[in-house]
């Protein structure tokens, strides 16, 4: 895989970084699209300048570039021409590489073909070009050319925040070239086509690309009008829309004349030619000849002389004005209202007749402002937060601790207390130890049980037990006693009686338990 690598002060990438990058950041979000107009024509050709055009004033324009085959994601860049591109020897590939001297010297250069982000001259920061060799070498001939097309592509662009003639401005455009196409045979305007791909960043840096973007300035072209019959005397062979104004050879040969005969062929139209006799020095038939003020005819009305001299608008022959109703001096036509004041931030020194706008500069700087607007901190209008001041100070604050009353959050301000609140601000008297059962300020065992949940003592002192009575004390719940032989050495002991029933017995000489014997 082949790497092409641009270098510039503000980072280092390569071609094929770019292809991954128009996976993640391609979109026309703020672009809107390539815009041509035509600059100027001339023996050369027309000059067209072709311009990005975007949707904010701060959108910088970065680049124009194709990724070529052996990169990811490979684009072409493609100029195109009817004709043939002008090419002044003076001239360059980029716009940056103009010499505005020799511009002001030679002016022909003005109309050189060449590349550019917003710069026009050598006086303008500088537009770098990688990978475009080849299709300036085509482009120097005149020639079109596809960018992209072999294994890397190619690209003019600048150092992003170095050329503020790349920030698309109030009015949305970078300009991206300017190309003088030749007319065709028929001396027609040649046209240029585009199919580029643009890189711009946002105000925020953001970066996003737009492939594919199309133009062609033949759909700015302008109709040619003019007469389109090659009949009429003044046929105009690069005209391309008839406007009617097509006009024949008369009579006397004259192009759109309304002679229609000349029978005496005194190069007077016939309908026209009414003296008969000899015409007097001021061509009247049979007339007396120069015999009045001006020779032929007395001064024309409305004219101050016979060489046909008028009186200026709103004056006299006399050069006084027709009317000037404060006697100023200045005609009331050409009276401009405005301020006259000089010492006033609005004064118009072409007034002649003060109107009473004169204003003063505000706190804020704004001519016949009024100032920090009521409510706001500053000239921009910005309000504080709520609670505060302008000067960011507590609007209500009685304890004097710095949180204001509004924020205040009342609770447990001791961290050894049970419930602490680490957010209170305001100590409200909470504060709490843990009681024996462990409950945040709980009250302890409660008065007569014998544990927290609130159990008692039985009859046999169990806490929580289930005895009810042990009347013979003997430590069995009187419930469970068992009733029998308690007596270890009697022949009938019950090892599990509890309770002495007097039945213990002996065994007899018989050995018969309890047994009277013999």
């Amino acid at each position: 895989m082949n790497y092409l690598t641009i270098t510039t002060a503000w980072k280092r990438f390569s071609l094929l970084s770019l292809s991954t990058l128009l996976l993640t950041a391609t979109g026309f979000s703020q672009f809107l699209g390539l815009e041509s107009e035509v600059h100027a024509t001339s023996e050369h050709g027309t000059t067209y300048r072709i311009y990005a055009e975007f949707g904010s004033a701060t959108d910088e324009c970065v680049a124009v570039y194709s990724v070529g085959a052996a990169e990811d994601n490979p684009v072409t860049l493609e100029l195109g021409v009817t004709t043939s591109f002008y090419q002044n020897g003076g001239g360059a590939n980029l716009g940056s590489g103009i010499n505005a001297f020799f511009l002001t010297m030679i002016p022909e250069i003005g109309y050189d073909s060449w590349f550019t982000i917003g710069s026009e001259t050598n006086e303008d920061p500088t537009i770098s070009s990688i990978g475009m060799a080849g299709a300036f070498t085509e482009f120097n001939n005149g020639n079109g050319f596809v960018l992209g097309e072999g294994a890397v592509g190619g690209s003019w662009y600048i150092t992003p925040g170095s050329n503020d003639l790349a920030l698309a401005g109030d009015d949305g455009m970078v300009l991206l070239g300017q190309f003088t196409a030749a007319d065709d045979a028929d001396g027609n305007p040649g046209h240029v086509t585009c199919d580029w791909n643009i890189q711009w960043r946002d105000e925020a840096g953001v970066s996003s690309n737009a492939l594919g973007a199309t133009h062609d300035t033949a759909d700015n072209l302008p109709d040619v009008f003019g007469c389109t019959d090659e009949a009429a005397c003044n046929f105009d062979s690069a005209a391309t829309a008839d406007d009617g104004s097509c006009d024949y050879l008369d009579a006397l040969d004259v192009c759109g004349g309304a002679c229609t005969a000349d029978a005496d062929a005194d190069g007077i139209c016939d309908d026209e030619d009414d003296c008969v006799g000899s015409l007097d020095a001021c061509g009247v038939c049979n007339g007396p000849g120069d015999i009045y003020d001006c020779g032929c005819s007395d001064i024309p009305a409305g004219d101050c002389d016979c060489n046909g001299t008028q009186a200026a608008e709103g004056y006299d022959c006399a050069g006084d004005c027709l009317a000037d109703a404060d006697g100023d001096g200045v005609c009331d036509p050409f009276e401009v209202a405005g301020c006259t004041d000089s010492d006033a931030c609005n004064y118009n020194d072409l007034a002649t007749d003060d109107d009473g706008s004169c204003a003063v500069l505000d706190e804020c700087g704004v001519c016949g402002g009024n100032g920090i607007a009521e409510g706001a901190c500053d000239c921009d209008g910005n309000t504080p937060n709520a609670g505060y001041d302008c000067d960011g100070v507590c609007l209500n604050d009685a304890d004097q601790d710095g949180t204001c009353d509004e924020f205040e959050v009342l609770g447990c301000t001791d961290s050894t207390a049970c419930n602490y609140n680490p957010t209170a601000t305001e100590e409200d008297g909470s504060c709490a130890e843990e009681d024996e059962c462990g409950v945040c300020g709980g009250s302890g065992i409660p008065e007569g049980a014998c544990d927290c949940q609130g159990n008692t003592l039985d009859a046999l002192g169990v806490c929580g037990g289930t005895c009810l009575a042990d009347d013979d004390n003997n430590g069995v719940c009187d419930s469970e006693d068992v009733l029998g032989c308690m007596d270890a050495t009697a022949c009938n002991y019950n090892p599990l009686a509890t309770v002495s029933d007097d039945s213990c017995a002996v065994e007899d000489e018989c050995g018969v338990c309890g047994g009277t014997g013999f």
